[in-house]
């Protein structure tokens, strides 16, 4: 069975998605599946919910990215 295997990877700024097969565990070829760079923000932990809907914490976002959807926004006060 193949599935999406995702990585979000912080300190380039990109999301991949390689394709995965469960049966042996091999990885597919690397593909990006959001690119946050240019400053609009850090991707960080990520889940999946029951959907298939990809959800990721990202960092100082600064601007809308192409290919997502903010649904909320919380702010935290810091130094």
């Amino acid at each position: 069975m193949r599935v999406t295997f995702y990585l979000a990877h912080s300190y380039a700024r990109i999301i991949y998605a390689f394709r995965y097969d469960k049966e042996t565990g091999a990885l597919g070829k690397r593909t990006d599946f959001v690119s946050l760079i240019h400053g609009a923000g850090i991707p960080d932990g990520a889940a999946m919910d029951s959907k298939g809907g990809y959800w990721c914490a990202v960092h100082a976002l600064r601007r809308k990215v192409a290919r997502c959807q903010l649904i909320f926004k919380i702010s935290f006060p810091s130094r």
